[in-house]
């Protein structure tokens, strides 16, 4: 990744550095402050509005996800959530300040997800392989690619076998109109003879 302006985060753990598109679309410019959230677009459903982040780089524009991105220090992300129990803020004395949560020890226990860029696209096989069959820890490495693609056609045959299953209800249902016409039509039979006779 390349810096378009500025630097990339460094030792404090309140600093990010903005994917291209973010800074464009928000209007942010290094020095700015921004305050993290948890939620959806616009929908904010918890912020940590008092752990705010100094923007000290902005990436240069790549033409891919990346560009929607924020990044902070695995210190930075611990930071946020130094003072939260059983998924929830505390409340009160609880409360951690960011210059407080400066002062505490803020490595990581333990890492969730990391992505990986690779220069060579040779090498991505490979790497995932040896990700996959690495024996100190449970870890797995997925394409995204590779995994959405597997998703879309596990959907594709699952959208194929719901067609058949549409396909015979309406079968059925046309089998159960067909059938009822003819019920009653049969058993008006008599009833339409009698009509004819007279003239009907």
């Amino acid at each position: 990744l390349q810096l378009a302006e500025g630097r990339a985060f460094a030792d404090d753990p309140f600093e990010v550095t903005l994917g291209a598109e973010v800074a464009h679309a928000l209007g942010y410019t290094l020095g700015e402050e921004l305050v993290l959230a948890h939620g959806v677009a616009t929908i904010s459903l918890l912020k940590h509005d008092d752990k705010p982040f100094k923007v000290v780089g902005i990436l240069a524009r790549t033409g891919t996800p990346v560009d929607r991105t924020l990044h902070i220090s695995l210190a930075g992300m611990e930071a946020l959530h130094v003072d939260w129990q059983n998924g929830m803020p505390a409340r009160g004395a609880g409360k951690v300040s960011a210059e407080q949560a400066r002062g505490m020890d803020l490595q990581p226990r333990q890492i969730t997800a990391v992505l990986l860029g690779l220069n060579s696209k040779i090498a991505t096989f490979s790497l995932q392989r040896e990700i996959n069959e690495f024996r100190g820890e449970p870890l797995l490495a997925i394409l995204p690619g590779v995994a959405l693609q597997e998703l879309w056609s596990l959907m594709g045959t699952a959208e194929k076998a719901l067609f058949v299953v549409s396909l015979f209800v309406v079968l059925t249902g046309l089998i159960g109109m067909l059938t009822a016409i003819l019920t009653s039509l049969n058993e008006r039979r008599r009833e339409m003879a009698i009509l004819r006779s007279v003239g009907a």
